[in-house]
């Protein structure tokens, strides 16, 4: 669509859910992608954390008591899932680790209440 001169932008959408709750992003011109985890406490993260997450990342939980553990994987996994989302892949695009993922992309954390992690990113202009 063409509005008096100016060029065709392309709209992007991004949806993710979770128990009680549902986020959504449009973006024009822009790749965007949205996550959202509810923070389930008897889930077991470590085993998640260990196969995919580097070891410098799982390092930064070590001094935490295991709650805010248990927040900062949940934080970093919405961060991954919004970045693979913002780039068009899923978890079997092969080359694309945590670190190569998140390259690049800006990244804002989404304040959704005691129990939530979410995330949105953003491809720069």
């Amino acid at each position: 669509m063409e509005i008096r001169g100016r060029p065709n932008t392309r709209w992007q959408v991004s949806l993710s859910y979770t128990r009680n709750c549902t986020v959504g992003a449009l973006c024009a011109g822009r790749a965007i992608g949205v996550d959202v985890e509810s923070i389930d406490p008897e889930f077991r993260w470590q085993p998640i954390a260990a196969e995919f997450f580097p070891s410098e990342v799982i390092a930064t939980w070590d001094h935490l008591s295991p709650q805010e553990a248990r927040r900062g994987f949940f934080r970093q996994w919405v961060r991954w899932e919004a970045a693979l989302k913002c780039r068009g892949v899923g978890f079997g695009a092969a080359d694309l680790t945590y670190e190569v993922a998140l390259d690049g992309l800006e990244l804002f954390d989404l304040d959704l209440g005691e129990g939530y992690a979410g995330c949105l990113t953003l491809k720069p202009i």
